[in-house]
């Protein structure tokens, strides 16, 4: 494939999804469209509004990965339920991780940073002694307390919401929850200086949704400026946790083309285990098992010290060879 046919096929690929939070089809509202209203309504201190709002989540789509994610959170911003949390959350881990081509290595390493996160506080309660009913009944912002609840609903942890994968929980692993559409990308994006992107990608007191597409009109920018190899660097910029995915979608939508650009950024020995994880997914998501593919993952988890790397690599070569062969 020629690289300028390489970067019309890319930049095909980067449509923006509209920013409304609107409900199309019967299909749940996107992670953003959910972070934005949870933070709204946490942050106005409408507490009852917000919990009937989580309920209603649940009860239309309950095996909705955003919607897991938030009752998860809600155990804990209602009452500090912190155990009924991380049972939620590793039970969420667990389902995603049957599924290596359906969910990014990135959100799968924060939602292990936010199950750390709560054992630690967990263990906090058990040393002090304090128990479930007393968090109950001094935390739960429906009752007239006197506790201090923070101004944001996740605060850092935004960035759960942020990576989400917006798909279903099934059997067979994943189902997406809506199909991908194309849209135009808006003007003043177009125009908008990319260092004022990158300021727009990291300010929390930004829509969501307006933060995904500041995200994407940054990876267009680099399909213009320099293809397949300016994206597979982009892979550890400064900015990947924001514009990781749609990094990702971009390599996909070259496929196999982009395969050796990949694997030289997984050799690189300047490059850390981390780098590398992001990369492998690259691999999975084109889903191509050629000899080289097959040659890289089998180095990678043979000779690499870190243990859970070596066991991504063996399942990425794993769903590389069985499923998709």
């Amino acid at each position: 494939m020629s690289k300028c046919r390489v970067v019309v096929s890319l930049l095909f690929a980067l449509c923006l999804p509209r920013l409304s939070g609107a409900v199309e089809d019967n299909c749940p509202p996107s992670s953003a469209a959910i972070h934005q209203t949870l933070e709204r309504l946490w942050g106005e201190r409408k507490y009852g509004e917000l919990a009937e709002y989580v309920h209603d989540l649940q009860n239309k789509w309950s095996t909705y990965v955003p919607v897991e994610l938030t009752m998860a959170i809600y155990s804990y911003q209602y009452g500090a339920q912190v155990e009924d949390a991380i049972e939620r959350l590793k039970g969420l881990r667990e389902k995603l991780k049957s599924d290596i081509a359906g969910v990014s290595p990135l959100f799968m390493e924060l939602l292990d940073s936010r199950i750390v996160r709560y054992e630690s506080i967990r263990q906090f309660y058990l040393e002090r002694g304090i128990s479930r009913e007393q968090r109950l009944a001094e935390r739960n912002p429906l009752k007239k307390t006197t506790f201090k609840h923070s101004k944001r609903w996740v605060g850092v942890d935004e960035m759960l919401y942020f990576n989400a994968p917006d798909v279903f929980l099934v059997e067979s692993g994943v189902r997406p929850a809506r199909k991908t559409c194309v849209a135009t990308i808006e003007p003043t994006l177009k125009r908008t200086p990319s260092n004022t992107l990158l300021s727009k990608i990291g300010d929390h007191t930004q829509p969501m949704a307006q933060r995904k597409a500041c995200a994407q009109e940054l990876v267009r920018r680099r399909v213009a400026d320099g293809g397949v190899s300016n994206l597979v660097q982009s892979l550890r910029a400064g900015d990947s946790s924001y514009t990781y995915h749609d990094t990702v979608e971009a390599l996909v939508e070259v496929g196999a083309s982009a395969i050796p650009e990949t694997i030289r950024f997984i050799n690189d020995p300047a490059h850390l285990p981390y780098d590398q994880k992001m990369a492998i997914w690259v691999l999975v998501r084109i889903g191509v098992a050629d000899p080289d593919v097959i040659q890289t993952l089998q180095s990678i988890s043979s000779n690499t010290d870190r243990a859970d790397l070596a066991k991504y690599a063996q399942n990425a070569l794993q769903y590389l060879q069985t499923k998709v062969q």
